[in-house]
């Protein structure tokens, strides 16, 4: 999934969607309702729900993840999920670590 895909659900599809005792439709953590009844992912909430690639709780580009929750060329983001935000490191595939064993 890519971010910014929008779902069209029933209101009693679990997935998304909350029904409260008026029969409105919400969406679950981690996304907004339109007014077309779609529930859209909030880029920068710090949730990293499915459609997103990254959410590290801003919106702001050149840290990693972009303002849109796409990670950026050579970066790599991990951790997040509905309740963690994304933590997000440079990558550079050129760079070589060599890890040594200490035994003390």
């Amino acid at each position: 999934m890519y971010a910014g895909t929008a779902f069209r659900l029933a209101c009693n599809d679990t997935l998304n969607y909350q029904t409260t005792s008026s029969f409105t439709c919400e969406c679950m953590p981690g996304y907004y309702i339109t007014g077309n009844r779609l529930c859209l992912p909030i880029c920068g909430d710090a949730r990293q729900v499915t459609q997103e690639g990254c959410d590290d709780g801003n919106t702001v580009g050149g840290d990693g993840c972009s303002s849109t929750c796409v990670t950026e060329t050579n970066w790599i983001c991990i951790g997040g999920s509905p309740t963690n935000r994304s933590i997000c490191y440079v990558y550079d595939p050129n760079l070589r670590m060599e890890v040594k064993y200490v035994r003390r």
